[in-house]
């Protein structure tokens, strides 16, 4: 979803109250299984963060260069069999060890 900052402290956590109450709205209860793999270098990870109370929901607020010095900044929201915050320290781990 993209978002209109990347400077604002909860906008994690306001976008995925926008899509919990989307995908009730529109009964998605079911998630359809996939990998992330991420391979650009002109993405910068502004923030990051799971779900206050489902630990299994985190998020990603990303600002990618666009053309003519457009930036946008996107929030990507994930759901994980697992604890999202294990899922996070070990996407900032293996960046970091890729740098």
């Amino acid at each position: 979803m993209e978002v209109k900052t990347a400077e604002s402290a909860d906008v994690i956590s306001e976008t995925m109250r926008q899509i919990l109450a989307a995908r009730a709205i529109h009964n998605i209860f079911r998630m359809t299984e996939s990998h992330l793999l991420v391979t650009c270098d002109c993405l910068n990870i502004v923030q990051s963060s799971s779900h206050q109370d489902n630990k299994r929901l985190f998020g990603f607020v990303l600002q990618a260069a666009g053309g003519r010095g457009d930036t946008r900044v996107v929030c990507y929201i994930f759901e994980s069999n697992n604890d999202g915050e294990k899922v996070l320290c070990l996407f900032i781990l293996q960046s970091y060890h890729s740098i």
